[in-house]
């Protein structure tokens, strides 16, 4: 689940939790965080079926989400020459339905063995 939002900010941040537990509200849900500030915050609101798992510093190699940026960047931005911001965000909303409708192709880019064990 993503939301494509204006910031890397809490308030942000905040929005894409709720959402995530509105959508998904009898879900117990892992949330991987990294070191962002946005993910530290003590402003940072987290609905109670959102259980963060907070990673250790400098491991981008541990966040399942640098593999979805990389497969966004490789196979949805790889040598494009965009017209507008607006039609970056088009391609983007697009790149990230497609991914979301497929569950078993995203598993494969972000089900880490050691983030499997977790559950």
């Amino acid at each position: 689940m993503s939301l494509a939002l204006p910031d890397a900010n809490t308030f942000c941040m905040n929005l894409h939790l709720a959402e995530i537990a509105r959508r998904f509200p009898e879900e117990e849900i892992i949330v991987v965080m990294d070191g962002a500030g946005w993910h530290r915050s003590k402003a940072l609101v987290i609905p109670t079926n959102l259980h963060p798992l907070r990673l250790p510093p400098y491991c981008p190699d541990l966040n399942p989400q640098e593999n979805v940026w990389k497969v966004l960047r490789e196979d949805w931005f790889d040598n494009l020459i965009f017209s507008s911001m607006k039609a970056v965000e088009d391609r983007l909303e697009l790149a990230l339905k497609t991914m979301g409708d497929q569950p078993e192709k995203l598993r494969t880019v972000v089900a880490y063995p050691w983030l499997i064990e977790l559950v």
